[in-house]
């Protein structure tokens, strides 16, 4: 579950999986809007990327993405989690 929301303007947010299929697809969020929840499912092992989708945000738009790493059901996660 998300719960996505902005502090600051408009923003877009995108949520893709390993193979860049949007498992959340493009919304956008205005400051001031309340927070909106978000379920989704993972449906494969690897990397997921989410970023914000409006480009003329801000002037820190180019830091607005990130990463997460999900692994295979029986892979155990050892030290990495």
């Amino acid at each position: 579950m998300l719960l996505i929301s902005s502090g600051e303007g408009t923003h877009g947010f995108q949520l893709n999986d390993p193979n860049g299929a949007p498992v959340v697809p493009n919304n956008s969020y205005a400051q001031g809007q309340a927070p909106v929840e978000r379920s989704f499912t993972v449906g494969m092992p690897g990397t997921y990327t989410y970023f914000c989708t409006i480009v003329t945000c801000s002037s820190g738009h180019s830091a607005m993405f990130g990463t997460f790493d999900v692994g295979a059901p029986t892979e155990n996660p050892g030290d990495r989690y």
